[in-house]
């Protein structure tokens, strides 16, 4: 047991070990019954999509495929995801939908794997779009008490966090990413930096980049498979609206 977790919670990771090519499923033995001990990849629960990562072979079927965690499939049935409010240099903002798709399965290296083959947005609304995930990730508590603007998600530089102190609450991870993303922009134009869906190697601020493009549209793009809510203002009647409440606390 973790000395940071009390007693009686158990914890865990997904991944076995790192490994440059993120296809290896397998950890612990499945015949044994003993879930509580499992780590690794459901080898029966995948996402396939057509792309692979630099270097990979084509003709290897495994890396084609992310697997979902055992975790997620076979040990829990309800998942609370706790995203941080930041920005991040592949796709623009990192929050619910990107914790969902690059959190919970594994082989997520291929949708980033050189800067110009930055997929993000193909990647993250399909991955997260999995009817397993779906139905299991129920809450978002976004951490937004420091928010990164710049250089994320290391943020490696100080000057690139400030003081936002507040949590954000949400069911629904379309509009919680699009209101992370907002005030994600309004800081950085207060520091006199372009909006992340306008940087890039080929767009503005070249020089401090490193994708081709940055790709924050992944939000909208998850909204038309169903996983939520992007507009903040909808003609009446053409479909629904965030609703974004904000409550001060003394």
């Amino acid at each position: 047991m973790h000395e940071a977790v009390p007693d009686g919670i158990a914890w865990t990771g997904l991944g076995i070990a790192y490994n440059a090519h993120q296809i290896d499923i397998h950890g612990d033995d499945l015949k044994t019954g003993n879930l509580d001990r499992v780590t690794g990849y459901d080898p029966d629960t995948f996402v396939t999509m057509e792309l692979i990562g630099a270097g990979e072979d084509p003709k290897d079927e495994r890396v084609r495929r992310s697997h979902l965690g055992l975790l997620v499939t076979r040990r829990v049935n309800k998942i609370v995801m706790l995203p941080v409010l930041k920005d991040h240099g592949s796709a623009g903002v990192t929050g619910a939908l990107k914790n969902m798709s690059h959190g919970l399965v594994n082989n997520v290296c291929r949708s980033h794997s050189t800067p110009d083959t930055n997929v993000c947005n193909q990647f993250i609304p399909q991955v997260a779009s999995h009817p397993v995930i779906r139905q299991k990730c129920v809450l978002q508590i976004m951490d937004g008490v420091k928010g990164v603007y710049q250089g994320g998600p290391a943020a490696n530089k100080p000057e690139w966090t400030w003081e936002n102190n507040a949590l954000f609450f949400a069911t629904d991870p379309v509009a919680m990413d699009h209101v992370a993303w907002r005030i994600v922009d309004a800081k950085r134009k207060e520091k006199g930096l372009a909006p992340v869906g306008s940087v890039g190697k080929l767009g503005k601020d070249a020089d401090r980049e490193g994708f081709d493009v940055r790709q924050p549209q992944h939000i909208r793009l998850a909204s038309h498979l169903g996983l939520g809510i992007f507009d903040f203002d909808s003609p009446k009647g053409r479909r629904q609206s965030i609703a974004h409440r904000v409550i001060e606390m003394a």
